[in-house]
């Protein structure tokens, strides 16, 4: 029987890697999110998904300019790691990402340049 995740599984993109899938435990959300792209998260992009589900795109909300460019959304240049989670609007919860949700970061990662 395949284990069932703590938490909500999210996108993570490092600057020059291929994207990874990880868990964060729903207890230290915040704290999770805020490990993976290191510092306090800012939220740079919102795409839909369906009805009232969205990816939500997190990076660092002060990097360092010392930090890796990553990818270009929306026009902006993100430095450091970002992450994709998948949120509810209507509630305001992060939801567990199927693979189908995961795939469609793949699409939403074709829209953007990589650096």
């Amino acid at each position: 029987m395949p284990r069932r995740p703590e938490g909500p599984r999210v996108v993570v993109m490092d600057p020059g890697k291929d994207a990874r899938v990880e868990e964060i435990r729903r207890a230290s959300e915040l704290k999770d999110l805020q490990g993976f792209v290191g510092g306090y998260i800012e939220r740079v992009a919102s795409f839909p998904y369906q009805d009232t589900l969205w990816y939500e795109v997190y990076a660092n909300e002060m990097p360092n300019e010392e930090a890796a460019p990553n990818r270009v959304v929306e026009g902006n240049l993100i430095r450091g790691p970002l992450v994709v989670c998948m949120i509810d609007r209507a509630s305001g919860e992060s939801i567990d990402m199927d693979i189908a949700m995961i795939v469609g970061t793949v699409k939403l990662e074709a829209r953007w340049e990589r650096i």
